[in-house]
């Protein structure tokens, strides 16, 4: 119920405003409970000859086989940070341009009442950029931009 009421709560106070304002907050899931976003790239040839399969030295970032980089984390943002950290370790100052996936696995109800989120996935050219460390995601441009530093 919604508007402008008058009532009395279980310990006899008098409320006069919006019922809503009186609700509790059903607990939300813990941010260790939901799914990890996961930034796959190929790296370009000119490139990923010279990068070894295994963990890439940048947490959260390890090479697969084949010159495929991973990164994984529970932060978005924090995900594409480390991706363009590595991506800005191996082009060693000049400028790469590579297609990036980020995915998100089904994500448990944000709380019980509330519905599944479905799955996320993006697909997006990610630009390396020499200059300062910036990490930029628009959702209207066709790009991702890192411009790290060294």
């Amino acid at each position: 119920m919604s508007g402008r009421v008058t009532w009395r709560r279980e310990d006899g106070t008098k409320v006069t405003g919006y019922r809503k304002t009186d609700r509790r907050q059903a607990p939300r899931v813990p941010a260790h409970e939901l799914p990890d976003f996961v930034l796959r790239y190929a790296l370009p040839p000119q490139v990923s000859f010279a990068v070894a399969p295994g963990e890439a030295g940048i947490l959260g970032v390890t090479v697969l086989s084949g010159g495929i980089v991973e990164a994984r984390g529970k932060n978005r943002d924090w995900v594409l940070k480390q991706a363009g950290e590595f991506l800005g370790q191996v082009a060693n100052g000049q400028e790469m341009i590579v297609i990036a996936t980020l995915e998100r696995g089904e994500s448990p109800p944000a709380t019980p009442e509330a519905p599944g989120r479905g799955a996320y996935k993006l697909t997006r050219e990610m630009v390396y950029v020499p200059g300062p460390s910036v990490v930029y995601l628009s959702p209207l441009k066709k790009a991702l931009v890192f411009a790290v530093k060294r």
